[in-house]
């Protein structure tokens, strides 16, 4: 995982693992990348976000965390 993290690149990756908690604890503590899947690989799923980061890429698409990345927020006062 050192090793992966190292890279200039974090698009995605994968953890194997019979126990799925620690598989968890690793996808969300310990992947610099923008995706994690976990026991399984495959194409992008339309309902996840996509997007990386570092050199992979700034921002999501796809799924609710994709939808912000196409709106701009107004912020109106009124006092």
């Amino acid at each position: 995982m050192r090793i992966a993290n190292d890279s200039r690149y974090g698009l995605g990756g994968g953890v194997f693992c019979k126990d799925v908690d620690r598989a968890v604890s690793l996808a969300c503590d310990h992947f610099d990348t923008g995706m994690v899947r976990i026991n399984s690989f495959g194409a992008a799923d339309v309902n996840m976000p996509f997007g990386g980061m570092k050199d992979s890429g700034y921002g999501r698409e796809h799924g609710g965390f994709g939808m912000k990345e196409f709106v701009n927020a107004k912020a109106v006062y009124l006092p």
